[in-house]
């Protein structure tokens, strides 16, 4: 009786266990996606700083050329 009550004790700490590992590479996904979209936020406000860099986006997009930058 107390070697099976350990063992659901030892099954539901793995599941928990795995439960936790799930939720931390979430967070870590979504950390990565924010530091992805503050890098595209600041390359957008860079462009609009800049308005050189606009015209050549813009030109490259016309003529279907791929970014260089």
């Amino acid at each position: 009786m107390l070697a099976s009550c350990v063992a659901v004790l030892a099954s539901c700490a793995r599941v928990l266990a795995l439960r936790v590992a799930v939720l931390a590479l979430r967070v870590a996904v979504l950390a990565a996606g924010g530091v992805v979209l503050a890098f595209k936020v600041a390359k957008v406000k860079g462009a609009a700083a800049d308005p050189d860099y606009a015209l050549e986006r813009a030109a490259l997009e016309i003529i279907g050329a791929k970014d260089a930058h």
